[in-house]
């Protein structure tokens, strides 16, 4: 009973060491004294002015930020022929249909070329260390196989076949994720020029976003990213389902980095980029599935990472649902 009494009595002195009201419901009682009634309802009542304030009106097309509130579409997209078509079950195929344009235009396979050699390049440069790597222990295996006894080799064996599974994985893994990283430069260009083909060229050119905004973009996005995989790694101690369910994020995280890739430049800070995924994660897993189903064949990631670019500008421009900004009243 003192114990029960000691702890009641402990929030009384805390509360009176900070002049704050006490009575039982003392969180409650905290909660009133910092946020009172009359102010939380004058905040909610101004929230549909206030609460997008910070964000800034966006063009209905493109997506682009508006220097003048008073139109609903920037100055390239009133003349454009353009027409969305959100339909849920097209989301599936932006990523083929990308690819189609990537290389069946001539202009936009020159900037495909890029990405393509640099892939190839890391491709091979892992594959030979990969390989390397395997063939050396397995060498090294048989010299020491015949002065050691057959449980020992069997176990060196083992090790060897273990590691190279696990090199494989390791591979399969993080080439299409490292990849796309590593080609972000040279896809964004593809993307800025595939819009262009789209909308028509840039009359007045877009505010830009500064280097603060976007270092801190990429900071916010690699936490956020960190934060998933972390989340999602125990999947891996699933067996033999395990791997495969890990593929699923993976595949949804770098199809989170082709798009954010279009939303960055547009000037999407990480709050509106999260209620875009919000508001149209339906299609945007099912954008993902042509990067579940392809994007892991050795070979065939090579062609895909600058189709996939243009995919995800389509599945941007044609969203069923842009998250835009509202106008201040």
């Amino acid at each position: 009973m003192k114990m029960k009494t000691h702890l009641k009595k402990f929030p009384r002195k805390f509360a009176h060491k900070l002049n704050l009201p006490w009575s039982k419901r003392w969180l409650k009682s905290w909660i009133k004294h910092f946020f009172p009634p009359r102010k939380r309802q004058a905040r909610n009542a101004a929230a549909p002015e206030n609460r997008f304030r910070h964000r800034v009106q966006r063009c209905f097309k493109c997506g682009n930020p508006l220097v003048s509130i008073e139109t609903e579409t920037c100055l390239r997209c009133q003349d454009s022929s353009f027409q969305a078509q959100p339909r849920f079950l097209k989301s599936l195929l932006w990523i083929p249909l990308g690819l189609f344009k990537v290389y069946t235009a001539p202009h936009l396979r020159k900037l495909a070329l890029w990405p393509l050699l640099i892939s190839s390049l890391a491709l091979l440069l892992l594959l030979y260390l990969g390989l390397n790597f395997v063939f050396q222990n397995l060498n090294l295996w048989l010299t020491q196989s015949f002065t050691q006894t057959a449980w020992t080799q069997a176990l060196q064996g083992m090790l060897v076949l273990f590691t190279g599974l696990a090199l494989s994985l390791f591979f399969l893994y993080l080439f299409l994720p490292v990849s796309a990283l590593i080609c972000i430069p040279f896809l964004d260009a593809l993307a800025l020029q595939f819009e262009e083909d789209l909308l028509g060229p840039q009359k007045t050119p877009p505010p830009a976003p500064s280097l603060a905004f976007m270092l801190k973009e990429i900071f916010r996005l690699l936490c956020f990213k960190t934060l998933v995989l972390l989340l999602v790694l125990p999947l891996l101690l699933i067996p033999i389902v395990g791997p495969l369910l890990f593929l699923i994020p993976i595949t949804l995280l770098t199809a989170l980095d082709l798009l954010d890739m279009i939303l960055a430049r547009k000037s999407y800070p990480l709050q509106e980029k999260l209620q875009f995924f919000k508001n149209n994660f339906a299609s945007f897993c099912l954008f993902s599935i042509p990067l579940l189903l392809i994007g892991w064949v050795p070979f065939l990631q090579l062609i895909l990472l600058p189709g996939a670019s243009a995919g995800a500008l389509l599945f941007y421009l044609n969203c069923p649902s842009k998250f835009q900004a509202r106008k201040a009243e």
